[in-house]
């Protein structure tokens, strides 16, 4: 990529590690000017910095994630070859219309509207030839300038932080990962409400090609220009449905913007975005973390947490002075311009855990710096758009009421039923006793009564009607989650329903 990592700097510099009298936002401003003269790879590099708040100051952070993510257009002639070698040579007059005007431009690719000689619309998503270059390899290239990147953004941008952008950045460029990736993810809308799904069509996806359905919807930061929507509600949303394909879908996306995030009638896709899977132990891992931050429970939050990570190198980690110092809550201060002043905010507290584990030594793993840097692009757009609210934290409790109805639901399919029928078979066999013995404390007599009443008084337990009533609630849940028609409010009338059957079964057999 030689014209997008150039080794010639522009003569302008930063006072970033050097005149401490310049204010640290004008500091920023500069670095991140600089960034984006030196090349389209320097500005994929500010973008990628603008989410390790774990390394720089905020207002680095702020400023880098405002770089443009445009690069120039490709001449028409080169569109035109790269389609004929990547899909033409493989079938002759599959196109019936191409539009050389991209409909949509990133500093790594463009996308093109066509249609196909079926008459079905498609996108085709090219990657800049440039970035082919990017494929194999786990170095830096040789054209890029480190020692001009840690001069005017510091000295903690070192190899290891580097090493992992180029490694995010040719995973991203892996248009053959990427499109297997989407369309994964393409089947994880039919279980959440509020995301939405791309069609790919993987029959004409190349190593330089993704071929997709057109997107209906806006991006979020035209949606909001336009003042056209509820932005706490948006915001809420956002979180929610990042959640879930991080925890519960097939891939998260590791660097969201406000350009790639498209909205329609309150449902979320993300576009363009680098994207990765956890693995599943890591997923449940993660959950029980962020469920053990949000009730304040900060020693289950560390075992979770530390669980994801590496061993210190150093010497041994003094396990209460470590839980003490999780338990502060030092970091607030600094994140005020990337996460606003609300020192409760879950963002901040899992920052505030996430910079204590590094202070002691701890070493993410990939997919856990993966993780952090989506969330903490999430929750900056998130509470950009609800600067007044904790969007995060609510959409860490839809996710949750989410993850019960899933539950429940899947308590009531007969698939649950089948794969789990050696569990059931060996609980049935002691089914019958368990009833007998339910059934002789129900029409046991009081004891606490006086022997006088005992015959006069009838027993707490002695009717039919609540437990006909309860089987009767049971029989309803059961219909309605068979019904193929179920919608979200039914699914939670569905639960509340379930909890009243489990209060009139406890009310029949109390003592």
């Amino acid at each position: 990529m030689s014209h997008a990592f150039r080794r010639k700097a522009p003569s302008t510099t930063s006072a970033f590690g050097g005149d401490a009298n310049v204010p640290i936002e004008e500091q920023a401003r500069q670095s991140s000017r600089l960034l984006q003269e030196l090349g389209v790879g320097y500005s994929c590099l500010a973008l990628y910095l603008s989410s390790r708040i774990d390394i720089l100051p905020a207002e680095f952070c702020r400023e880098f994630a405002l770089t443009p993510d445009v690069s120039p257009p490709l001449a028409v002639s080169e569109v035109q070859r790269t389609i004929e070698d990547e899909i033409h040579s493989a079938s002759k007059g599959i196109l019936a219309e191409f539009d050389s005007i991209p409909v949509h431009s990133t500093l790594l690719t463009h996308s093109y509207a066509a249609q196909l000689a079926n008459g079905i619309p498609v996108i085709f998503t090219l990657l800049r030839p440039e970035c082919s270059a990017l494929h194999g390899g786990s170095k830096l290239p040789p054209s890029f300038n480190k020692a001009i990147v840690q001069e005017h953004c510091g000295a903690q941008v070192n190899d290891e932080v580097l090493l992992d952008f180029f490694t995010c950045l040719r995973r991203k460029c892996d248009f053959t990962g990427q499109s297997e990736i989407l369309e994964h993810m393409s089947h994880d809308s039919e279980d959440c409400e509020v995301l939405r799904s791309q069609k790919i069509y993987r029959e004409l996806c190349t190593s330089k090609i993704i071929a997709s359905a057109p997107v209906e919807g806006l991006p979020m930061d035209e949606l909001v220009r336009r003042n056209s929507c509820n932005t706490d509600a948006l915001a809420r949303t956002l979180c929610h449905a990042w959640l879930y394909q991080a925890i519960r879908g097939s891939a998260f996306a590791v660097d969201p913007q406000s350009h790639n995030i498209t909205i329609l009638n309150n449902t979320v896709l993300f576009t363009g975005c680098d994207f990765i899977a956890l693995p599943p132990a890591s997923k449940e891992n993660l959950w029980n973390y962020l469920m053990a931050t949000i009730v304040d429970d900060p020693d289950k939050a560390a075992m979770c947490l530390l669980r994801e990570m590496w061993p210190a190198k150093r010497a041994r980690v003094d396990s209460e002075t470590f839980r003490s110092k999780f338990r502060q809550s030092a970091y607030f201060g600094v994140l005020e311009p990337l996460l606003g002043r609300n020192s409760n905010a879950l963002a901040q507290l899992i920052f505030q855990h996430w910079k204590t584990a590094l202070e002691y030594g701890y070493v993410p793993k990939p997919h856990l710096l993966c993780f952090y840097r989506g969330l903490f692009s999430v929750a900056r757009i998130a509470q950009k758009l609800s600067p007044l609210g904790d969007p995060l934290r609510e959409g860490v409790e839809e996710a949750r009421s989410d993850r019960i109805m899933g539950q429940v639901k899947d308590i009531f399919d007969w698939q649950y039923w089948l794969q789990n029928s050696e569990k059931f078979a060996t609980a049935m066999v002691g089914l019958p006793k368990m009833v007998d013995d339910a059934l002789t404390r129900v029409s046991a007599p009081n004891l606490s009564q006086s022997a006088g009443n005992q015959q006069s008084t009838p027993t707490r337990g002695g009717g039919s009607a609540p437990m006909v009533m309860g089987i009767l609630v049971f029989a309803a849940i059961f219909l309605i989650s068979r019904s193929s028609s179920t919608s979200p409010a039914t699914e939670k009338f569905a639960f509340v329903l379930l909890l009243l059957a489990g209060l009139m079964a406890l009310r029949n057999v109390a003592d």
